[in-house]
């Protein structure tokens, strides 16, 4: 949408195979309970993609100050828990402090793996304690099998003496990468991309069945046929090389490799007005099928009915750690619930709703780079751009997936021999080719 609002002085369309806008940025209603397609947040440094999502919901928004929290074995730790260790049994913190301190002035590894970077950054026991677990659960690989190309600001790497402090008594500050949030009041998270669909000529229900390069040519899954001149995707790359007509095999080989994981959602409405301090919480035992739950009724008062509030438990799953059972998934999540105390009953439960959500995190794994490298190269040779979280196949936010749709329709504009333009210009000019 935001590379369609780039291009709106073209004749472009952007073809939805959903029956609605908005991806993985949008929101549902079940029962008066609005859920987003897991949990959705702004943090965005970028004023100018904060001051328009912002005026897509017309300045009606809540701005919280974070907080989350970690459950691990029947206690609860503020996050991160690098910083956060206090609560922890006084063997353990020593344990976790002393082998930080070992890696801080004795570790010269050189950094190759996840794995690596945490050993350095954290040392071993806050890694095999907290890490390793949570990035089975959550990344479904295990430390080694990862890089730390998407690590940059998002894991925090403390010092001494914040390790210390959240060991001692209440951390200094705020370790987390984000310290505030907006949300909007009323629509979950999909009403801060309003004003990108109002933009925007969207065609709904127009899943692409082929894609013709050669000829230019789209064929939907109704049967419909269109032709381009340009073509920008943000489909999933495996799914986009998988429907080319006549991709190279290399190509095809080098696409079913990049690997992501899924979200089995299980979002559940609470006869009870307040669930939890926390605006999520991490969940590390093993026998937990969730790593994360979400309370988006805190988020906003209006994403529940008056007297409720809700939560959402992700269950992540890949080609490396597929779904046991998903059958039973809601009731598996209904009794860890209960077995943790974020739930008192089953009687207090309003509403259940599970849906699985494909594509959900890229894998950073060793084959990521490789591979990506050649499917970039044959579709930059095809003239296609694409951008996106799963068309970049990066670890995007929402704020830099509009950023990389303005790139990419950008890239189109320069193509054409038309000047830049921004996604948030307030009038754009007609400028045709």
């Amino acid at each position: 949408m935001a590379a369609a609002n780039v291009l709106s002085d073209q004749d472009t369309v952007v073809f939805e195979c959903r029956q609605e806008p908005g991806g993985h940025a949008s929101s549902f209603n079940i029962a008066g309970f609005t859920f987003d397609e897991g949990p959705h947040v702004s943090f965005t440094p970028h004023q100018r993609i904060r001051d328009f999502l912002a005026r897509s919901v017309e300045q009606h928004f809540f701005e919280h100050p974070t907080f989350a929290d970690n459950y691990y074995h029947g206690i609860t730790l503020k996050h991160p828990v690098q910083t956060n260790l206090r609560n922890l049994d006084p063997e353990a913190i020593t344990e976790c402090i002393v082998d930080f301190i070992r890696a801080q002035y004795e570790d010269r590894r050189e950094i190759h793996t996840y794995q690596d970077w945490c050993y350095k950054q954290l040392g071993r026991a806050l890694s095999e304690r907290f890490t390793r677990l949570y990035t089975r659960k959550y990344w479904t690989r295990e430390l080694e099998h990862l890089t730390t190309e998407w690590v940059s600001q998002r894991i925090y790497a403390p010092k001494l003496e914040e390790v210390i402090e959240g060991a001692l008594g209440q951390a200094k500050g705020q370790h987390y990468y984000m310290s505030t949030f907006r949300y909007p009041a009323r629509g979950g998270f999909q009403s801060f991309t309003r004003l990108l669909e109002h933009r925007a000529r969207i065609r709904c229900g127009m899943q692409v069945a082929t894609v013709d390069l050669l000829h230019h040519k789209l064929t939907f899954a109704n049967g419909m046929t269109e032709c381009f001149e340009k073509l920008i995707s943000t489909l999933p790359l495996p799914e986009l090389v998988s429907i080319l007509s006549d991709a190279p095999p290399a190509v095809v080989e080098a696409a079913s490799r990049l690997a992501c994981t899924s979200h089995l959602l299980v979002s559940v409405g609470v006869k009870r007005p307040h669930i939890s301090d926390a605006y999520w919480t991490y969940f590390y035992d093993e026998d937990v099928p969730f790593s994360r739950v979400s309370f988006p009724s805190k988020f906003t008062p209006h994403a529940a009915p008056e007297g409720h509030s809700s939560l959402q438990a992700e269950i992540v799953h890949s080609r490396y750690r597929p779904l046991t059972a998903p059958e039973n998934a809601a009731e598996q999540a209904v009794d860890s619930l209960l077995k943790c105390g974020v739930l008192r009953s089953r009687e207090e439960i309003a509403v259940v709703d599970v849906r699985d959500i494909q594509y959900a995190n890229v894998l950073f794994d060793f084959e990521r780079t490789p591979n990506l490298d050649i499917v970039r190269r044959y579709l930059s040779g095809q003239g296609v751009e694409s951008c996106g979280r799963f068309g970049d196949w990066e670890y995007l936010w929402t704020d830099q997936s509009i950023l990389s749709g303005e790139r990419a329709a950008n890239a189109v504009r320069t193509s054409l021999g038309l000047t830049a333009l921004t996604f948030d210009a307030p009038s754009l000019p007609v400028e045709k080719a």
